[in-house]
């Protein structure tokens, strides 16, 4: 397993914030740049360096790691937070050890719609100069651009596909992984969630239909996640 999170950027860090009680929650970065938000708090993933990560993986081979460098420098930030967590895995399974042939190993993304705040982002650019548009966009702004990316990386050559449940998606898609496994499609399977990197505007939908908590405790943030009190109003993004 691996992680990159509000409260650890893998799994030992992750851990311990769990032990200790530690929340990621805080006032978002992003609402300090959008005051249209009626929405200020969140657990955001603070202080993410791609280069940094990629240079903690000493034990896996230069060569992979040298492919994510090459392939994801320049990619948007949830592929970014989806290699490392990724690397974390894979390094964990020994995967890259145990001699499975790449068409025997699988991948399952978990999430849809995971683009959107790098859409939002671009459209003002895009607004007052369509034509700087970078060609990368033609492939980034699709899902399976996660499944292009990671396969290309890893070498996987098994079944890959995108599976999506609002917010179960990370549980089918396990579901999915274990089918794959026990049908004998492949032997092994590779699972990633993608981070729920939102844009202003899903945010306020999510508050607009009641569904996004923090209204009551907006200049607490530490208070506002309270699934199981009276007091709850939905969930806090992370």
């Amino acid at each position: 397993i691996g992680i990159i999170s509000s409260i650890g950027h893998n799994i030992s860090e992750f851990s311990q914030s769990l032990r200790k009680g530690r929340s990621g929650i805080s006032f978002l970065t992003q609402a300090d740049s959008d005051k249209t938000l009626w929405v200020n708090i969140g657990a955001e993933i603070q202080d993410f360096s791609y280069k940094e990560a990629l240079s903690k993986f000493s034990d896996l081979p230069r060569e992979l790691i040298d492919k994510a460098d090459h392939i994801a420098h320049r990619s948007p930030f949830t592929i970014q937070t989806s290699i490392i967590s990724a690397l974390q895995a894979w390094q964990h399974s020994q995967l890259d050890k145990k001699k499975i042939h790449a068409d025997r190993i699988g991948l399952v993304i978990a999430g849809h719609n995971t683009t959107t705040n790098y859409q939002y982002q671009l459209t003002q650019k895009f607004n007052n100069a369509p034509e700087y548009l970078s060609p990368r966009y033609a492939t980034q702004f699709m899902d399976s651009n996660q499944i292009g990316i990671l396969s290309e990386i890893f070498q996987i050559q098994g079944e890959g596909f995108i599976t999506g449940g609002a917010s179960a998606s990370g549980n089918i898609a396990i579901i999915q992984a274990i089918r794959l496994i026990q049908s004998g499609v492949v032997d092994a399977c590779l699972v990633v969630g993608v981070a729920a990197d939102l844009s202003p505007m899903e945010i306020q939908g999510f508050y607009s239909i009641g569904a996004m908590g923090g209204k009551q405790f907006h200049d607490q943030p530490k208070l506002a996640c309270r699934p199981f009190d009276q007091l709850h109003e939905g969930f806090i993004y992370g």
